[in-house]
């Protein structure tokens, strides 16, 4: 199934199995991770603005502002705050990222799964290994290096013989990644619910 809107990712992942999964990845190769970046750059900026503004309220600001000293530096202190909110959701710790944020059940769901989202990836990388030749073949083939044409060409087989040679390697990857995925959801239930 591929994925146009980078909005909706974990939306989608979260609700199909872990086959499921493991096929939206293969679909969308090349964009996937793009789209979790997205996600998770979008996701960063709205917990930094829940964080700031809920600051200003407990300060009673109004929005103003008013240079007191020369001493601090607002640019610095909001870089490093968005860093130490993306570094926190990147390994997962909504503890440090949603601090002083709203949406608390919401954001954390939204990182646990960005994270799983991230190491099922890997996972699913690491299979096409398994494969051997036609592995890193069809892993070549999604990354758009080469078309089946040019792939049948070069290894001197009919488009119908390379396209039943990557359906059997697409197999071997969605039966190895799904056994493990499978066993660790158990573990990210737990997460969410933590």
């Amino acid at each position: 199934m591929k994925v146009r809107d980078s909005s909706q990712i974990v939306y989608i992942y979260n609700i199909v199995d872990s086959e499921g999964k493991v096929r939206l990845m293969l679909d969308n190769y090349t964009t996937f991770m793009h789209m979790v970046n997205a996600y998770e750059f979008g996701l960063v900026n709205k917990i930094r603005e829940e964080r700031v503004t809920n600051r200003r309220i407990a300060r009673g600001d109004l929005g103003v502002r008013v240079q007191t000293s020369n001493l601090s530096d607002p640019t610095s202190s909001e870089g490093d705050e968005r860093d130490e909110i993306s570094n926190a959701v990147k390994a997962g710790d909504y503890i440090t990222a949603l601090r002083g944020a709203d949406e608390f059940e919401e954001h954390k769901a939204e990182i646990t799964s960005l994270k799983n989202m991230r190491e099922d990836y890997a996972l699913v990388c690491s299979q096409f290994g398994t494969a051997g030749k036609d592995g890193k073949l069809f892993e070549r083939y999604l990354s758009h290096e080469f078309d089946l044409l040019t792939i049948a060409d070069t290894e001197g087989v009919s488009l119908d013989a390379i396209k039943q040679r990557f359906r059997r390697v697409r197999k071997i990857i969605i039966l190895g990644a799904v056994h493990w995925i499978h066993r660790s959801e158990e573990y990210y239930v737990m997460q969410k619910g933590a």
